[in-house]
């Protein structure tokens, strides 16, 4: 009973207008930005040995319809400067002569990458194919086109059925680190009732917390689980177990923060969480720093659920020992 009218009061509070416009805002923009968008992704291209292979790699990449745009630099020096500057995402040195190194890479993200050297790859390839398959073959050039004229039509054949559009926002991520703020709120929440009323430090105000909790994070909770569907990008188990997670750590937050300690960490909490997602996307992926937010945890178990299993425990047999001294002292 006392859920109900806990959820009833968070209904009719800021902080589920703050849930909804927030849920709004992001499934807008996971539908409105596709992979079209990242056409602002700029590779830089330095023909390091001017041969003839080289030149018609380039020539075809410039003209390759992608979602990286590529131009052309008139020197090495130039190409370094483009990508310290941050004009080119990515800047690639074009050798196709040399034995070792065809292409040498320069960038100072890493997110696209590895897409970057594919698209690169998959055009140099189709150059020097006809080289190389007139060589396995010892056909002559002209009977090699011949060749080629009679059997196009029977291979390399595809049919493509829908014409979606691939999103690049990072929902899952966004959603996570949401949650993960929203769940401080909700401890704020409980600090500021507290405050005011005294509601939550008789014996059975003690009880009554975790009803609290639950009906705050239940409301932000269902809300992204819409939006997470809606979006195709949702895993129950991993959802569920996050859950659970957020709603012990605002246990733990509740039952070991004071009022004046609260107001000086959950700020803290939230810059961290903001922080931390980034390293997600770098070699860092696993440090110590990353794996402390749960925001980030959400995420890592996507790689292994251990990543939600372990804290979880820590943070129940943390909550179950503190009310066990609690209680006994």
């Amino acid at each position: 009973m006392k859920f109900l009218i806990f959820t009833k009061r968070n209904l009719k509070s800021s902080y589920f207008f703050i849930t909804l416009i927030s849920a709004v805002v992001i499934l807008f923009l996971y539908n409105n930005l596709n992979l079209s968008s990242t056409n602002s992704l700029k590779v830089a291209l330095y023909n390091g040995d001017k041969s003839e292979n080289s030149s018609i790699l380039i020539k075809d990449l410039l003209g390759k319809e992608s979602i990286f745009k590529y131009y052309e630099v008139k020197s090495q020096e130039e190409l370094l400067q483009e990508v310290e500057l941050e004009s080119a995402n990515y800047g690639y040195i074009v050798d196709t002569g040399s034995s070792e190194e065809i292409f040498t890479q320069y960038s100072k993200g890493v997110m696209f990458s590895g897409i970057s050297r594919e698209d690169i790859y998959s055009s140099y390839f189709k150059i020097i194919s006809r080289e190389y398959t007139i060589k396995l073959t010892n056909l002559s050039k002209s009977a090699y086109l011949k060749s080629y004229e009679i059997e196009k039509n029977n291979s390399f054949k595809f049919n493509y059925e829908g014409y979606g559009t691939d999103k690049v926002f990072p929902i899952v991520e966004t959603v996570s680190v949401m949650l993960f703020m929203l769940s401080l709120l909700n401890c704020y929440d409980y600090f500021l009732l507290n405050s005011k009323s005294k509601l939550f430090e008789t014996a059975k105000g003690n009880k009554l917390k975790f009803q609290f909790l639950l009906s705050g994070l239940t409301i932000p909770l269902v809300i992204f689980l819409i939006v997470l569907v809606l979006s195709s990008n949702f895993n129950i188990v991993n959802y569920a177990l996050y859950s659970i997670l957020l709603y012990l750590f605002n246990a733990i937050v509740v039952d070991f923060l004071t009022e004046k300690m609260s107001l000086i960490l959950i700020p803290i909490f939230t810059i961290f969480s903001l922080l931390a997602v980034f390293l997600l996307y770098t070699k860092n992926r696993y440090s110590l720093f990353s794996i402390l937010s749960p925001a980030n945890l959400y995420l890592l178990s996507y790689d292994s659920i251990i990543y939600l299993l372990a804290p979880i425990v820590i943070l129940l047999i943390s909550l179950i020992l503190k009310q066990f001294l609690q209680k006994n002292s």
